[in-house]
């Protein structure tokens, strides 16, 4: 039996992107302890000076963002796929993603390309979601 989609259900696709540029190597050599990130973008904006770890939280900010203006939340993701430009993004992509998502995690497909549509960005967080 087909699959169908009243008008209160409907599937919305979020593609995401937020920008940055690479860290800076020293950074990581302080001794000091490292500040934390600063708050996200307003929804849809695009930060060239973030790093990987603001960069995908602004992604997960913009995907909310999308999400509340069609009435729906993270919790009604049924998957997302994270592109990004280098596999040594993954892990703190995975601790980033932990933050917005506790109990249910949507699936995820990982993928790694050579660059994204804008040559600064090192992450975009495509969702699909079933909205009420």
């Amino acid at each position: 039996m087909p699959i169908r989609f009243s008008p209160q259900r409907a599937l919305l696709l979020a593609a995401t992107l937020a920008t940055a540029l690479a860290a800076c190597p020293a950074a990581a050599q302080q001794s000091t302890p490292t500040p934390p990130p600063p708050p996200p973008q307003p929804p849809g904006r695009l930060d060239a000076t973030a790093d990987i770890e603001a960069q995908t939280v602004q992604a997960y900010e913009n995907i909310k963002a999308v999400l509340a203006s069609a009435g729906a939340t993270l919790d009604d993701l049924v998957k997302t796929t994270t592109y990004t430009t280098s596999i040594a993004y993954r892990q703190k992509i995975a601790e980033v993603r932990t933050r917005y998502f506790n109990t249910y995690f949507p699936p995820n497909t990982f993928v790694v390309v050579h660059s994204l549509a804008v040559p600064e960005l090192l992450v975009e967080i495509e969702g699909v979601a079933a909205c009420p």
